[in-house]
């Protein structure tokens, strides 16, 4: 057996995918952890930066993908993006905000795949969710 083999991962099809959200409204941390869980995600809620970065670090490999509100306590979601984006460039940075459209472009250059301002539908973003795991 190569090298290459040893270290492949096959990852069941029926495995679930572990999202990392952080955000510190609670209505909001609810409503989408309740979205998410329904569609077949493990959810793992943050209520502040410091306590998402603590979440991450613990094991950096275990999520599927991370949303991150950017007002956050603690520690911004900008720095959390870097921070996050360093450790695992190729995970998924997905930003929720309810910051005005059109700002906070700059979240691509910190290593966000997806920019939402809320409110954000659902179908957008099962869909949007689903298509940068499967990448």
């Amino acid at each position: 057996m190569s090298r290459l083999d040893l270290n492949t991962q096959v990852i069941p099809r029926d495995a679930k995918r572990h999202i990392l959200h952080i955000e510190d409204d609670p209505e909001v941390a609810g409503a989408v952890g309740e979205l998410l869980e329904s569609n077949g995600y493990e959810v793992t809620h943050a209520a502040d930066g410091l306590s998402g970065l603590l979440a991450f670090n613990q094991n950096p490999d275990q999520w599927s993908a991370v949303l991150v509100d950017l007002q956050l306590p603690h520690v911004s979601g900008n720095s959390l993006l870097k921070e996050m984006h360093k450790s695992r460039p190729h995970l998924p940075l997905i930003v929720l905000t309810g910051a005005p459209k059109g700002t906070n472009l700059d979240v691509y250059e910190q290593g966000a795949v997806i920019l939402w301002h809320k409110p954000v539908s659902s179908t957008e973003l099962l869909e949007n969710l689903k298509a940068v795991i499967a990448v």
